[in-house]
């Protein structure tokens, strides 16, 4: 009680004053008593306590960020919903659909692809329709808390008759701009124009929502993540309780894991199908299901952004016979029309298409 009873009690000056008969007035100070420097570091101590005792009741996590970084992620946050924008007003246009290259240049009047035309369907021809029509600035598709140097803007997009087109006057989008710098359809390197992941298209479910369906529980654009291998699942509530990362550049030692927070987990921005934002701080949220059947029994599975729980290598309870689990990610090359829908290709397409950070 004593040291409160010194901290929060004022000590003042007091006037007295004289018989005024007397004409003479006079004032007496009572000295104050200043605080120890041993009171001062235990008022601190208490504060930074006190301050430690109520970050749990705040609704956001609390992470330790460098001056700005706060705003750089409010700007990370519009760039994801401005892209998904970009999307909805293609689909306003294209009968609700989002863009598929191989559906847009038909006449491959823009690129050609050995196989059939759906390899067309790449990250890189995906965003660069977008940019071509205007509907985002190369700018956009650069995270500004991108922290990679294989990743930078397109500051030579071409517009109009792109150069590197089959047919450049007749040419949909400029096929320079790369969605990944190990993309596969030209056979060079180079750096990857796109920061950002987007739902594979592959799966009868995922290419049901490659459309403006307005789902608000169908996330469609995020940061990009690391590279998961499988997940510990509990049989009780079927959640993921962790996750087991690739070791190396690609998972363990991924960059994409410090965009937002600290190295040791992915924290993004998650655009979902109705155009709203959320900052997700985990690559499996508990809520977050897909219905898997084998036989007569029926199961719901935590889904994650960036596992393939269809792939047998993750070691989900049930297989995802239908393919609907989500996933995120840049992809070098479109799959085939076979790996577009046929189970049992899709997996493997995810797996040999996708491109982390650090693949060589």
């Amino acid at each position: 009680m004593g040291l409160w009873f010194h901290v929060f009690s004022i000590v003042d000056s007091r006037l007295q004053v004289a018989d005024p008969k007397q004409g003479i007035v006079t004032m007496t100070t009572r000295r104050t008593r200043g605080l120890a420097l041993i009171e001062v570091i235990v008022i601190m101590a208490m504060v930074c306590l006190l301050v430690v005792l109520l970050l749990p009741l705040l609704n956001t996590p609390w992470r330790p960020r460098a001056p700005g970084d706060a705003a750089l992620h409010t700007r990370d946050a519009a760039q994801v919903r401005e892209i998904h924008k970009g999307l909805i007003m293609w689909a306003q246009q294209n009968s609700d659909a989002y863009p598929l290259p191989s559906e847009i240049d038909a006449a491959s009047d823009t690129i050609t692809v050995d196989g059939d035309a759906s390899r067309k369907n790449a990250s890189g021809s995906i965003y660069s329709i977008l940019v071509y029509n205007g509907l985002v600035m190369p700018d956009v598709l650069i995270s500004p808390l991108e922290p990679s140097d294989e990743i930078v803007k397109k500051d030579d997009y071409e517009y109009y008759d792109p150069s590197a087109a089959v047919n450049p006057s007749r040419a949909r989008w400029d096929p320079a701009f790369r969605g990944t710098p190990r993309d596969i359809r030209d056979g060079q390197t180079g750096p990857g124009n796109v920061s950002y992941a987007h739902l594979a298209l592959a799966g009868p479910r995922r290419m049901a929502e490659w459309r403006a369906t307005l789902n608000s529980d169908y996330p469609v654009l995020a940061n990009r993540g690391p590279e998961e291998l499988n997940g510990t699942w509990d049989s009780t509530t079927h959640a993921i309780t962790g996750t087991a990362l690739a070791p190396g550049m690609t998972g363990t030692s991924s960059i994409t894991l410090r965009m937002h927070g600290f190295a040791d987990s992915w924290e993004g921005n998650v655009a979902y199908n109705d155009n709203h934002v959320i900052f997700e701080t985990t690559t499996h949220r508990p809520d977050f299901v897909y219905q898997a059947t084998s036989g007569e029994q029926t199961l719901q599975i935590c889904d994650g952004f960036f596992l393939d729980e269809a792939n047998p290598t993750v070691g989900a309870p049930f297989p995802d016979l239908n393919d609907i689990n989500i996933y995120l990610g840049l992809f070098r090359v479109g799959p085939t029309a076979a790996q577009q829908s046929e189970h049992g290709l899709i997996s493997d397409y995810i797996s040999a298409a996708r491109w982390f950070d650090g693949q060589d």
